[in-house]
């Protein structure tokens, strides 16, 4: 049996500034191991970066359905 496991980037204890820095380069080097989550809290401020990073670079971002805090990247 295969080992399952997913690609997650916390933005926990980051700044909007280093959210924006990392996330472009973290989705790209990780593009090949979707689904991708994003861990974004409550925060509407970072669910926005994550918004616009993703559609800077055409990629097709969701909430989670049950934990809202979340935003996944299902196909690059």
């Amino acid at each position: 049996m295969g080992t399952s496991y997913k690609r997650v980037y916390d933005c926990h204890r980051k700044t909007r500034d280093e959210v924006r820095d990392e996330l472009e380069n973290w989705i790209l080097l990780n593009q090949y191991d979707t689904p991708l989550e994003i861990i974004t809290g409550n925060s509407e401020g970072m669910k926005a970066i994550v918004r616009e990073t993703c559609k800077r670079m055409w990629i097709e971002v969701r909430e989670g359905w049950i934990n809202k805090g979340i935003m996944i990247i299902d196909s690059i």
